[in-house]
């Protein structure tokens, strides 16, 4: 560890981390999103790798997060000592991209850390699969699961059980959560699993839920209810009642029981904490006093394959129109808001419709993603109308009708004064969704949020800054820390636009004498 030398400096919960981790072979990062679990899991990979004990690293994170261990993370963290070799999985990669993979991963002579990240999703994928066995059985590897939490559902062909099947292969094994369990104690099951057989030892999951979890005694009504009708369901499929009777001996369903107010029962708790906590490092942003007060991550994704054909086509028509006049200022603004409009998957006609660019839209995938490790209450910013409208849409559908609100420009006030008050005092309100101008000025009982996700952005500082701090209003909580998201579609205008942002930002602070803060 002494050899390693940091790029960036470490915070003292993360210094601690590394300490406690960096020479386990297996080993449980339960900090909570925010404070900094990527930056120690990098510079662990370094430290291993100066030591002589790994020569790759897998990442296996959620989707579009791959890309931005391999772009951002580990070159903005990982010491200056250790040259790098990486490569991220992109389902239906072209040929430049699988040869640059080859060459990085397994092809190239030059002495220096290989870098392979992947999405979850990526292990139902056959290729997959086998360029993961592959680069374990090439490298001798750190493997470390971000968000872990994803393979907390052990069933039989499915990525988990994929995962978990690979995992001895890796020399060392890492998984980063902080939401390990969040439904049952069951969730922490798997996730230990990948880490070492040898941290619960049960030797099933049966077992494991038997132990920890009450269950429903065989002969209770909801039990009965249950096995006739799994018996109607086989009788339907195979008509022959002997056989389903046979069948059913092997059928018994393990239901945890209830207690008087309808909450699940579980018990021998303090045992399961005992079996992890020499394996694992746990902290909450709360009590990371020197971090700073707002964190930013950006999340990338790929425009589908209608959304890159329309983009394409109008980039290059205003870049012909550019070419052959001068082009007035209003002009061009609106022929950047047309590409932005794309990216967030609809087009404006020249009549004024409003087309939607394909069957899956990017974006609200990816917000979808982030919203799943999100536990508190979040701000989610956009553009346009059309985005508010379908991200609202999709919350409600998610996580019921009550979960969201609206607040933009032609809702009515009423309307919008009754939305915001729900989302500050409804506990069962998690999630505003709103533009940057409407509700990012002058509005007051937003700082109930601690995470901020940025679906698109205008070219304007002020509005940004305005509504970024709609979680820092006075009121706050002295050292609450707010995560803030921004979802980039690669190849287009977002790009600039959070860079004309970050322009902006690096200039206003330098005139004014403010610390520079780094937003990714």
């Amino acid at each position: 560890m002494k050899k390693y030398k940091f790029k960036t400096k470490p915070f003292a919960h993360q210094k601690k981390a590394l300490s406690n981790s960096w020479d386990k072979e297996y080993f449980a990062l339960l900090m909570e999103q925010g404070t900094g679990k990527t930056k120690v899991i990098v510079d662990n990979a370094g430290m291993l790798f100066l030591e002589g004990e790994i020569t790759g690293l897998i990442v296996t994170a959620p989707n579009g997060v791959q890309r931005a261990w391999v772009q951002d993370q580990i070159p903005y963290h990982l010491s200056s000592q250790i040259k790098t070799q990486s490569a991220y999985w992109k389902s239906g990669a072209g040929v430049i991209h699988k040869r640059t993979m080859e060459h990085n991963l397994f092809r190239s002579e030059e002495k220096s850390l290989r870098v392979l990240t992947i999405n979850y999703e990526a292990f139902q994928i056959p290729e997959a699969v086998a360029l993961v066995k592959r680069f374990l059985e090439k490298h001798r590897v750190m493997w470390a699961l971000d968000e872990s939490h994803r393979i907390k559902n052990l069933k039989r062909n499915t990525r988990s059980e994929k995962i978990i099947n690979l995992s001895d292969k890796a020399a060392y094994r890492r998984i980063l959560t902080g939401t390990y369990v969040t439904e049952s104690p069951v969730d922490a099951y798997s996730q230990m699993l990948f880490l070492s057989e040898n941290i619960l030892n049960f030797d099933s999951v049966v077992a494991f839920r038997s132990h920890f979890c009450v269950l429903e005694d065989d002969k209770s009504p909801n039990i009965y209810a249950i096995m006739q009708r799994l018996r109607k369901q086989l009788m339907m499929k195979y008509r022959d009642a002997a056989k389903v009777d046979q069948m059913m001996k092997h059928k018994k369903p393990a239901v945890i029981a209830k207690d008087e107010a309808g909450r699940p029962m579980y018990r021998n708790l303090d045992e399961l904490q005992r079996l992890v906590a020499p394996h694992s490092f746990r902290v909450l942003k709360k009590d990371c006093l020197d971090l700073p007060p707002k964190i930013y991550e950006r999340r990338y994704v790929d425009l589908n394959s209608q959304q890159r054909s329309v983009y394409n086509q109008l980039r290059d028509e205003f870049i012909a129109e550019y070419e052959n006049e001068i082009m007035a200022a209003p002009m061009a603004m609106t022929r950047l808001m047309r590409l932005q409009q794309i990216t967030g998957g609809f087009f404006k006609t020249e009549g004024g419709d409003t087309i939607s660019l394909g069957k899956v839209n990017p974006k609200i995938e990816c917000l979808l993603e982030i919203l799943e490790d999100c536990t508190g209450k979040v701000l989610v910013w956009a553009r346009f109308k059309e985005e508010l409208r379908l991200i609202l849409n999709i919350l409600r559908e998610t996580y019921g009708h009550n979960s969201a609100v609206g607040y933009w420009g032609d809702i009515a006030d009423k309307d919008k004064d009754h939305n915001k008050n729900r989302f500050t005092n409804d506990p069962e309100c998690r999630f505003f969704v709103s533009q940057q101008r409407s509700g990012g000025t002058g509005l007051n009982g937003l700082q109930v949020a601690d995470t901020e996700v940025y679906v698109s952005n205008t070219f304007s500082l002020i509005d940004r800054l305005q509504s970024e701090d709609r979680a820092h209003r006075s009121g706050s909580e002295i050292h609450k820390k707010v995560l803030i998201f921004d979802i980039e579609a690669v190849d287009t205008l977002d790009r600039k636009v959070i860079d004309s942002l970050i322009a902006k930002k690096e200039l206003a602070d330098e005139v004014v004498g403010d610390a520079p803060t780094k937003w990714v």
